[in-house]
């Protein structure tokens, strides 16, 4: 019976395996780097949705006593020109902003998750592939990039706001 190779022997076999010698390092590091950005910026763009728009009264009125810039700013989101025309301003540019981050993220994590299977040179039929990634990518965009960053906003809105 074999024995599971060490992770650690794993990764050297990989990185030593003379049908990957082409592969582009680079391009694997910078486009999950890009994909964490893109996942950043979704659960900032969700987080402050939750955050201005769970403020209450007092909340209002505890901003306005801060006296702080950050305070003074997020004020003047919720209320200029008016209250009622600002906060749907608000509200649509956030949503924009967010749909905008999550499209691209869907589009450039399915190229580069395509990219890295042919490139390892994994064996998986068509849907095996595409199932992977609309499974993997909707887990990971529905947790950290809207749950996750909803429920904190949640509880902490006068900061995140």
């Amino acid at each position: 019976m074999e024995s599971e190779p060490e992770p650690t022997s794993f990764i050297l076999q990989t990185l030593t395996d003379p049908s990957l010698q082409g592969v582009s390092w680079t391009y694997i590091i910078i486009g999950g780097l890009t994909i964490l950005v893109l996942l950043f910026f979704s659960a900032i763009f969700s987080a402050s949705e939750n955050a201005f728009f769970s403020l209450t009264p007092k909340d209002m009125s505890d901003l306005e006593e801060e006296n702080s810039r950050a305070s003074s700013m997020a004020i003047r989101l919720l209320e200029y020109p008016d209250r009622a025309m600002a906060g749907r301003r608000l509200l649509a540019t956030i949503l924009l902003l967010n749909n905008f981050v999550n499209i691209s993220l869907v589009i450039f994590s399915t190229l580069y998750s395509t990219n890295l299977i042919e490139t390892f040179q994994w064996d998986l039929t068509y849907l095996q592939e595409k199932l992977i990634q609309v499974v993997l990518i909707t887990f990971v965009l529905v947790v950290f990039g809207e749950v996750v960053p909803k429920v904190y906003a949640t509880q902490n809105n006068k900061l995140i706001a």
